[in-house]
């Protein structure tokens, strides 16, 4: 996430004395990774959206399914287009017609209400049953990544 500092995954927790700096690094930090622009020589491994990127969600044995949800922690951050596939084996798939529906906050907009980013995607579709699904970016973002802080499937 963070060059070889800071790995997606981790708590990372400043030592040092009083006054060294340490809140003013970890507001920086914060900042950049928020942005996805690199400080120094630390490289940023996260990107903005981009067309092709996809998510497998590999079931434990043929299931029925009839729906996923994707949640993301940073409103900005939900997929701009989702194409869902599904697979019987894990090897071959084929296109799953879904009905989408996005969770969020709203905002006043000074003539009606207006999305302020999507907290979740929801994908409705036919019972089916599957193996394994796969989401991939129809559509993408100059400015920011897909993240996706939790994942649910929905069984028949």
């Amino acid at each position: 996430m963070f060059g070889e500092f800071w790995l997606e995954g981790e708590l990372a927790i400043l030592f040092a004395d009083t006054g060294k700096g340490k809140s003013l690094l970890a507001v920086q930090i914060a900042e950049s990774i928020a942005r996805g622009r690199p400080i120094g020589p630390l490289e940023m491994t996260g990107r903005p959206q981009t067309v092709g990127d996809w998510l497998r969600v590999d079931l434990r044995a043929s299931t029925p399914v009839r729906a996923v949800r994707v949640f993301t922690l940073t409103p900005l951050d939900w997929p701009r287009g989702l194409a869902l596939e599904g697979s019987p084996d894990g090897a071959s798939w084929r296109p799953l017609p879904a009905r989408a529906s996005s969770e969020g906050d709203l905002r006043w907009g000074g003539i009606a209400l207006l999305r302020n980013g999507a907290e979740a995607v929801r994908l409705d579709f036919a019972p089916t049953v599957l193996r394994a699904l796969r989401l991939t970016l129809t559509r993408g973002d100059p400015v920011y990544d897909w993240s996706v802080h939790d994942l649910t499937v929905y069984g028949d």
